[in-house]
Parts: structure tokens; sequence; C-alpha cells
């Protein structure tokens, strides 16, 4: 029989556990990244909680005020300093940094994202020596100016992360995603701009940068800077250049990985102008492996090289072999269908190409492909002088929008499907529905190019109905003052010329 421990006789080892625990057993740092990170994860599990409830807006306060007193009880650039002496106090600088992110993402999701952009430009300097932070302080940064029409200010951020060591995290096996990207989004901006010698000039720091860090990475970073750097050369048009480091690491991977690295290099030389190369590559990766990860993927490039060599029997042949290799074509399935849907219809083969958009939408509903597919058959029926048909194909394309904006929340899908929607009013001349559409379009992405024409398109659509005239000039105003650069104003001065 165990004897009983009298309860007086626990309150000693109690309180001396108790006194450990505040101590940190000897070092505060333990005791602080205890405090901060239960902190940061009871507020996360708190706002999540939260947000599946459906709680009030006003009940987020509460949230943003917890994450922003573990920021100050945390100085993030204060522990941040003891970084090379012990991986404790990064521990804690890093929970307080997570928490000024999650701070700045509960506010943009609420709609403040003047507040969300001025915290996290008040957090970059607090975290300059926590990369992880930094980079993905400077792309919420971005990401919310831009949504505020402050495009100066985003190009700034986007400069300053294309100009990031893509190894300077030493926490990281790999290099962050973001950097490696950076280069390739700064040189689109750029060119959105008209700057197109900027642009070039991006695109060649990059390279240089990106070749150093390849050439001094560590094994586990090799294989994500040799893609980083293969891409931003194919973006230079350099195939020879961009082929280099994906050869390289050929030579080093293990036979497991052979076809996989000939598959991306396939498509590196594809998309740097060299479909004959492609189809070596491509080729080399079919026989190699018999997959439909790598195979299908390399089918793929080898119909895509047939098609820019001018070989559409070819390429048509290779989509047919793809779709009769695998019944489920994964990843690879949309592309396939969309291709090949074009490519009937190129040849004059409208009733397989139209078969083959309507299985695209019904097997992907809410993949951009999918909408893709079901504008081109109401627009295909009224380029061929089919009015009636055009009628009832594009309302039932509206109704599956509608459906589609009403269940699926993904914003990438309603951006998506809002734009489709809007294209197809157009088409089918419902103008002061297609007018209203465009609007919304522009007003929920006005840093979006795209949305930037619907928005000129409303214009003009208003200049043409009964009236419209003052409501046209008030959105062109507002394009202007919300345009970046001489690119864009000519675009809203050609819009406001043609809408006249």
């Amino acid at each position: 029989m165990r004897a009983r421990v009298p309860r007086h006789a626990t309150l000693p080892f109690v309180g001396v556990l108790l006194l450990a625990l505040a101590g940190g057993c000897g070092d505060p740092a333990l005791w602080a990244r205890w405090q901060a990170q239960r902190s940061l994860f009871r507020t996360r599990s708190l706002e999540h909680r939260m947000l599946a409830r459906g709680a009030p807006e006003t009940d987020f306060d509460r949230i943003e005020g917890r994450y922003r007193a573990l920021l100050e009880e945390f100085p993030p650039e204060r522990w941040a300093l003891a970084i090379p002496d012990t991986g404790v106090a990064s521990e804690v600088a890093l929970a307080s940094g997570r928490a000024g992110l999650a701070l700045a993402g509960s506010e943009a999701r609420r709609g403040r994202l003047s507040a969300a952009a001025e915290d996290l430009g008040r957090l970059e300097p607090r975290v300059a020596r926590l990369p992880e932070i930094l980079v993905a302080a400077r792309t919420a940064r971005h990401d919310a100016l831009a949504q505020l029409g402050r495009f100066d200010e985003a190009l700034a951020e986007r400069v300053a992360v294309a100009a990031m060591d893509p190894l300077a995290d030493p926490a990281r096996v790999e290099p962050p995603p973001e950097v490696l990207e950076a280069p390739l989004q700064l040189a689109a901006e750029l060119r959105a701009r008209g700057r197109d010698v900027d642009a070039r000039g991006a695109l060649r720091d990059a390279d240089a940068r990106f070749t150093s860090a390849f050439e001094h990475a560590q094994p586990g970073a090799r294989q994500a800077m040799a893609l980083g750097l293969s891409a931003v050369r194919a973006a230079r048009g350099d195939a020879t250049g961009a082929l280099a480091p994906l050869r390289r690491q050929l030579l080093v991977s293990g036979s497991g990985l052979v076809a996989e690295w000939a598959e991306v290099m396939g498509a590196c030389a594809l998309e740097a102008g060299s479909p004959d190369s492609a189809l070596v590559y491509a080729h080399w990766a079919m026989r190699t492996d018999d997959t439909r990860r790598v195979a299908g993927q390399a089918l793929l490039v080898a119909a895509r090289a047939w098609e820019r060599l001018g070989r559409r029997d070819s390429a048509l042949a290779t989509y047919d072999l793809a779709l009769a290799r695998w019944r489920e074509p994964g990843a690879i399935g949309p592309t396939l269908l969309l291709r090949r849907a074009e490519l009937l219809e190129s040849l004059g083969q409208w009733e397989l190409s139209q078969s083959q958009y309507i299985a695209l939408a019904a097997k992907y509903p809410s993949h951009a492909f999918a909408l893709m597919s079901g504008q081109r058959i109401v627009t295909h029926h009224l380029e061929h002088g089919e009015p009636e048909l055009a009628r009832l194909a594009g309302a039932a394309f509206l109704a599956s929008l509608e459906r589609l904006l009403a269940t699926n929340r993904d914003p990438d899908v309603q951006r998506q499907a809002r734009a489709a929607r809007a294209g197809l009013l157009v088409d089918l001349g419902r103008l002061p529905e297609a007018e209203d559409a465009l609007l919304d379009q522009w007003r929920r992405y006005p840093a979006d190019s795209a949305a930037r024409q619907a928005g000129i398109r409303a214009a003009t659509l208003a200049r043409h109905r009964p009236g419209g005239g003052a409501r046209a000039d008030s959105i062109l105003a507002a394009l202007r003052r919300s345009a970046f650069g001489a690119t864009v104003l000519t675009e809203v001065g050609a819009g406001a010329a043609g809408s006249r």
C-alpha cells in the first residue's frame, strides 16, 4: 500500500518549482520565451475561435490589443540583439515579430488597410535583424499599400524585398520564396510603369546576386537557388544561362531526381525561347520517369514546344497521349484540357473543342481555366452569328458564376469569378449590369491591371448610356487619382478619348 504524502509536505516543493519557473531556471531568457510563445499561441487560438463562430468585428479590438501588448512587452529589436549569442533570445524576438505581423493581418482583414500599412512600416526597422519577419512584413505592406492605391510606396517595398540576400537567414535551410520571386514581380511592376530599362536592370542585378548566392549556398539551399537563378535568367531571355545552374544540379542529383530535373530544364528552355531544347529535355524526362507527376509535366512541355514550332498536329497528338495515359490527369488536368480545346478550335474542330471546354468547366469549376472556358463558348457563338446559342450558354455560365461567388470564399477565386462575370455581362449586352460589375471589380482590386482596365471600360459604357457623361468623367477622374506612372495615365487618357 502506497504511503500518503501529507498535503503540507508538498507545499515547499511547489514553492521551489514556482521559483524555478519564475527565475527561468537561472536564465531570464527562458522565462521570457515561455511567456512570449504562450501569449502568442493563446491569442492566435482565441482569434481563430472567434473567426470560426463569427464574433462581432468590435470584439477583435481585444485581440489586436493583445498582439500589440506582446510586441511592446518583448521588443523584437532588443531581443534580436542577442541572436548571435543565444537561440533562446531569438525565439523571443521571433514570437514578438510574429505578433506584429498578426496585428497587421487582423487590421487588413477588417478592412483597416491604412492602419495595417502604418503598423507594418513601424515594425520593419524593429525586425531588421530577423529576415523571416522582415520579408513577411515588407511583402504584406506592399500588398496593403497597393490595395490603397499608394503604388509608389508599394513599389519601394517590392524593391526592398528584391534587394535582400536570399541566404541572410541562418535559421532557414532554403531561401525565402518571396525573395526569389521578388525580382520577377519587380520587373513586371516596372514594365507596367513603362520603365523597361529599370526592369532589365532589376533582373540584371538579381542575376548577379543570385549567382553569388548559388555559388555559396549550402547543399540544402542549392536546389531552390538554382531554380531562382534559372527563372531570372529565363526572364532575361538567356536560355543558355538559365539552363546552366539546372545542369549543375542535375549532375549532383541522385538517380531518382534526374527525370525531375530534366522536366524542369525543359520548362526552363521553353520559357527562355528555345523549344528545340525543351523537346530534348522533355523526352529525356519521359524516358527516365513514366509517373504522372514527372512524365505528365514533361508531356505538357513537349506539346507546348511543338506549338511554338508550328507543329500543331504533333502538339495535338501529345495532348491526346496524355489523356489516354492517365484517366485522372491530376494537377496537369486543367492546363491539358484548356490547351487541347484551344488547339482543336484553331484547327476548326469546334464540336470537339466545345466538348473539351464543357468538360473542363464541369471537372474544375473553380479553376481560372474553367472560367475562361465558359467565356470562350459564349464568345464563339457571338463571333459566328449565333446570338440565341450565345444567350443560352451565357445564362448557364452566369448561373454557375453566381453559385461560385456564393459558395467559394477563396480570394483568388472571388477575383477571377467577378472579372468573368463582368466580361460576360458585357458580351451579352446587359450594359447597366455590366457597368456596375466592372466598377465593383476595379474598386475591390485597384492594384490589379485587369481591374484598372475594367474601370476604364466602365467609363466607356457609362459614356454611351443616356445621361452618363458626368458618371464617366467621375470614374476617369478617380482612375487618374489612383494612377501610377506614365503608362497608366496614358491608358486612362486613351480610355477617356475612347469613351467620348
